[in-house]
């Protein structure tokens, strides 16, 4: 028996200096997390600012939420817990956030394949205009038929697969005073035709 105990004294000896030993790295490990976070700059001043304020929201907003819920777990009640003043604020500014950041969809696409190509410069601010060149027709043939056309000429080419609108030459409508009159006449006789019937 007492070989036992000394076996189980020896085992719990070990088990307990292991756990200090993790214990301490483990807060060795927690320390360079904090001292990280510590000196993380928000204005690093490259990529979107508008990005970096959404995942800081993202992560405060898990953050009260976590503390939300562990309260309901533990069973307390969270009618006066801070957190869900702090959850709603985080809420609206991210729904603010949307349709800005649906308007720089185009230049966070831009930026993210400038990034994944690698090519171009990220510091050249023409290389995020719109292309011009893009809104001219592919064909330059049935471009110069247009032109043709416009002018007055019969066009040489005749294009095939593609629908023109017949040209409609105007013509003047003349209508006498005459035919307003039968018709305003006309109608005064089905009114009268149709009261009597009545």
């Amino acid at each position: 028996m007492n070989g036992e105990m000394a076996d189980d004294i020896e085992e719990t000896v070990k088990i307990l200096s292991e756990t200090h030993d993790k214990a301490e790295n483990a807060c060795l490990i927690v320390d360079s997390i904090h001292e990280r976070i510590a000196s993380y700059d928000r204005k690093r001043g490259t990529g979107i600012e508008l990005l970096d304020l959404k995942n800081y929201l993202l992560v405060d907003y898990i953050y009260h939420l976590s503390k939300i819920l562990l309260e309901k777990v533990e069973g307390n009640s969270i009618e006066d817990n801070q957190s869900i003043p702090e959850l709603v604020k985080n809420r609206v500014v991210l729904e603010k956030i949307k349709p800005i950041e649906r308007r720089l969809k185009y230049h966070i696409d831009k930026l993210i394949k400038t990034s994944s190509l690698g090519v171009l410069e990220r510091d050249d601010p023409l290389q995020y205009r719109p292309n011009p060149g893009s809104l001219r027709p592919k064909n330059n043939a049935v471009e110069s038929g247009d032109d043709d056309e416009e002018r007055g000429g019969t066009g040489s080419k005749k294009r095939e697969g593609v629908y023109v609108p017949p040209k409609l030459a105007p013509m003047h409508y003349d209508e006498g005073v005459k035919n307003s009159e039968e018709r305003d006449l006309e109608r005064r006789r089905k009114r009268a035709l149709s009261s009597t019937i009545i």
